[in-house]
């Protein structure tokens, strides 16, 4: 949740606040967590969670899911959230669970994130390369042998965004865990490969993996 350029403030809620740009054409969002360095105690945040609107229970999950919850009390929270948190809350919080304290629960979570099917992915896919985990390995191919004839028609329209870069995200996974060069081989191919919107992506990735 980064804020650039010139900008309004539009709403001011408990856990973040939405900006509006001067052109009226984007929308920006800054977690308190990060901004105000936001405490929240775990046993009051627990009992008030059955009180929040789904709404309400999704904001706060955006918001707390762009920090690192290296606090005892966020620790208990992010577990919490993992648990008892309805599957668009979970969604939102996998890109933190590989800070869980708990490694075999995180990698848990993430797997099981996964065979419950839908799409996008990509999320999950970048935290289990957090995660570092072999175990991750049989699920991970089995998606990419999935994807494989998907994207080699090169789909272009924008309701193939999330097969682009789930696919990719994929791939990148699938290198950092298994160091097998023919992912990355896929990522230089996909350079060309992928639609006109997704190559800024596909090029982060690949040049993240040949820094390695």
């Amino acid at each position: 949740m980064s804020l650039f350029g010139p900008k309004k403030l539009i709403r001011d809620s408990e856990w973040l606040r939405v900006y509006v740009s001067d052109d009226g054409k984007s929308y920006h969002y800054e977690s308190k967590f990060i901004v105000d360095n936001l405490q929240v105690s775990a046993e009051a945040f627990k009992r008030r969670w059955p009180t929040l609107s789904p709404d309400e229970k999704h904001e706060f999950a955006d918001a707390f899911s762009c920090h690192v919850p290296n606090s005892a009390d966020h620790q208990q929270i992010l577990g919490f959230l993992m648990q008892c948190g309805p599957e668009k809350i979970r969604d939102s919080i996998a890109r933190v669970v590989p800070y869980y304290a708990d490694r075999d629960a995180a990698l848990e979570f993430l797997l099981r994130g996964l065979r419950a099917g839908g799409r996008p992915r990509s999320h999950y896919y970048q935290a289990l390369e957090m995660v570092e985990d072999g175990r991750a390995i049989p699920i991970l191919v089995e998606h990419y042998e999935e994807y494989r004839p998907l994207v080699a028609g090169r789909p272009q329209g924008r309701d193939s965004m999330g097969l682009w870069f789930d696919y990719l995200q994929c791939c990148k996974t699938l290198l950092t865990l298994t160091a097998d060069q023919r992912y990355l081989a896929d990522l230089k191919g996909a350079a060309t490969a992928v639609p006109r919107w997704a190559r800024p992506f596909a090029s982060f990735l690949l040049g993240q993996a040949e820094s390695k």
